[in-house]
């Protein structure tokens, strides 16, 4: 009985042992797991630095190009808008120029439209005139009168007068008559 209580000694002792030594084994399997994980998740967190780095890398790289893209942009369109705003300034000086002219061209011609409507009135006068005086110096006596020409200026009017006479005396007579009054007589 010694001998199996020995035995089972030694089986409780054996057993005890065996169960710390593949405690102490599991132990120590746990910890290399463990180590390999925490290696394991290093490298992972290495790799997710990196591409987490590269990401920002490749933002950063979109973000510069889009910049510059845009920049570029932004000047192109700054060069045309200075362009367009040269253009229409001088559409508009020349515009403003145009105008002007305009407005003196229309300054002389209306003028120009009060000396004709002058000169127009005083040849009117004039010729009323005229024809009053020939009137008088020519009373009792059958004649037509119709304007001829005038001067550039219209200063100076030409009729054509034409007088019925009796004899060679009364033509002498009006003749005289009309030379004291005209200018020219023909």
């Amino acid at each position: 009985m010694i001998e199996i209580i020995v035995a089972l000694i030694a089986v409780f002792i054996g057993g005890g042992i065996g169960y710390v030594v593949a405690k102490k084994i599991n132990d120590v399997n746990f910890n290399i797991f463990l180590e390999q994980a925490k290696a394991k998740a290093k490298a992972i967190e290495y790799e997710a630095e990196l591409v987490l780095k590269d990401a920002k890398n490749s933002i950063a790289e979109a973000e510069f190009s889009a910049k510059k893209k845009f920049d570029e942009k932004i000047q192109k369109l700054q060069r045309e808008h200075s362009i367009k705003m040269e253009e229409l300034n001088k559409k508009e000086q020349n515009l403003s120029h145009q105008e002007r002219l305009n407005e003196e061209s229309k300054s002389s011609l209306l003028r120009e439209k009060q000396n004709i409507k002058t000169i127009i009135e005083e040849n009117e006068n004039l010729k009323q005139t005229y024809m009053q005086k020939l009137d008088e110096i020519l009373k009792g006596n059958e004649f037509k009168i119709s304007f001829s020409n005038h001067s550039n200026s219209g200063k100076y009017l030409s009729f054509n007068i034409s007088v019925f006479v009796k004899s060679q005396a009364h033509r002498d007579e009006v003749f005289v008559a009309l030379k004291k009054y005209a200018k020219f007589l023909l």
